[in-house]
Parts: C-alpha cells; structure tokens; sequence
C-alpha cells in the first residue's frame, strides 16, 4: 500500500473574454501545475461552464457581448452563492466598485494591474476538505 501524499490540488479557473489573446495571456501567469483553465468566450458560456465545472474562480471581463460580465455574476451568484468572481476591466471608479459588489463579485481589477487578479487567486483558501 502506499501511504504517499496527494499533491495539492490545483486550482480550478474559469476565464471569459471575449479576446482570446487576454485568455493567453491570464492563463501564462500561472503555471501548469498551480491551475487549470476553462476557458468561455462571454458570459453566457460562462454561466453554462460554471454550471457543469463549478471552478474555483470565476474570472470575467466586464464587458462582453450578448451576456456581460456583471449580468454574468448576477447569474451565477443566484445560483452558487458560494462562487468566487473576479471582474477584469478598463473602467475606473466608485461606480464599477459598487456594480461589483451589488452583482455579488468577490473583487475586481484593471486590465492593466492582472497580477493582482493573479495574486488574489494565489491568496484565497481554494481547497476543498
């Protein structure tokens, strides 16, 4: 029998943008042994993914067609109270603060400061007992 360890678990994210090469360049900041992705297009599939992956993290540009990063919180966080999201913006201001929090997302960040999305998912409790 072996009584070995597991390795951690890695960490489960799910990414929508509608810009694939955001999603590359999310996804490079971690290694492969640290995450694994599930990558959506906009916050539709996202809403369907989370449903049947239930990751970790959500990760969601604010701005996205049909479904939006907001309205795809709103839809996810009625389900899974218990979801963690992470919006990813341009904009700045007390007003994209407070849409956030009212949609139910854990945090938000602008596109141009991402290591902090990364370092906010690296400091968060993702094990599961």
């Amino acid at each position: 029998m072996n009584h070995s360890s597991n390795p951690p678990r890695k960490i489960k994210i799910l990414i929508a943008d509608d810009h694939a090469a955001f999603r590359r360049a999310f996804i490079s900041m971690f290694s492969a042994a640290e995450a694994e992705f599930v990558e959506c297009n906009d916050g539709y599939e996202a809403i369907l993914q989370y449903i049947e992956r239930r990751p970790d993290w959500v990760v969601l540009d604010f701005d996205m067609s049909p479904v939006d990063g907001l309205t795809a919180t709103e839809s996810i966080k009625k389900q899974f109270p218990e979801a963690r999201v992470l919006l990813i913006t341009m904009h700045l201001g007390e007003d994209i603060r407070e849409a956030v929090a009212k949609a139910g997302g854990t945090a938000y960040v602008r596109k141009e400061h991402l290591t902090q999305a990364r370092d906010i998912i690296r400091a968060s409790p993702y094990l599961q007992p």
